[in-house]
């Protein structure tokens, strides 16, 4: 083997390692991602379910109050009706 063939494999495992290098990286930035974003959707979904059961709650109030003042418009026509 002469030197130019030893120098071209060299070259040859070099560029070999640097692309396993940059793939591991990359796999590592992929999971690492993959672990921030899982983490955030589990904290957006424990949101999103404290989210509906408030609005569950304010619509269930919005009703009771719509209930109110049906009954006090009632309560108010019928006490004018009483004073003509």
């Amino acid at each position: 083997m002469d030197l130019s063939t030893m120098i071209a494999l060299v070259g040859v495992l070099i560029e070999v390692i640097v692309l396993l290098c940059g793939a591991v990286w990359a796999v590592g930035k992929i999971r690492t991602t993959t672990e921030t974003l899982t983490g955030s959707l589990s904290v957006l979904s424990s949101s999103i379910e404290k989210l509906e059961g408030l609005i569950s709650k304010l619509d269930d109030r919005s009703d009771d109050h719509a209930g109110r003042l049906i009954r006090l418009e009632e309560r108010t026509k019928s006490s004018i009706t009483r004073k003509e």
